[in-house]
């Protein structure tokens, strides 16, 4: 039984990544429960890390737990632990967190407004996107 862990000259390593995917699957399968029960066993002690926080205020936005999903990226943001990753600068996960907020608000402060400045401004910050490399690209204004 693979427990996710691997050890090299007695050291411990826990595979993040792998977990995350579990989460994933189970909440986008709709476990909700089952999904909560995983992250706040697996991976609430890492929930600074961007893919984590992200996935999870996804996951409760899924099932519908708006006012919870907007404490928690507030809290997060409030954290100040925003950081760049390999695939986004720190400015595009800023963006992408507040534009989980903005969904999230949609339903807790019904602020659509708001919620499509924020989207629009990040169309703008993506400037040129590659849909597939079959597609020509698009440039937005």
């Amino acid at each position: 039984m693979d427990t996710g862990r691997s050890s090299d000259r007695g050291l411990c390593y826990y595979d993040v990544a792998e977990s995350l995917d579990t989460f994933t699957r189970l909440s986008k399968a709709g476990h909700f429960e089952r999904a909560d029960h995983f992250y706040r066993r697996t991976l609430r002690r890492y929930n600074d890390d961007f893919p984590i926080a992200a996935q999870y205020a996804d996951s409760l936005i899924d099932q519908g737990a708006f006012s919870e999903a907007e404490d928690f990226l507030v809290e997060y943001l409030s954290r100040g632990v925003a950081s760049g990753t390999e695939a986004a600068t720190k400015t595009e996960v800023l963006t992408i967190i507040r534009l989980l907020l903005a969904n999230a608000q949609l339903y807790t402060k019904f602020e659509p407004g708001r919620a499509a400045d924020i989207a629009m401004g990040a169309i703008k910050e993506a400037g040129t996107l590659f849909i597939m490399e079959a597609m020509s690209r698009i440039k937005v204004n």
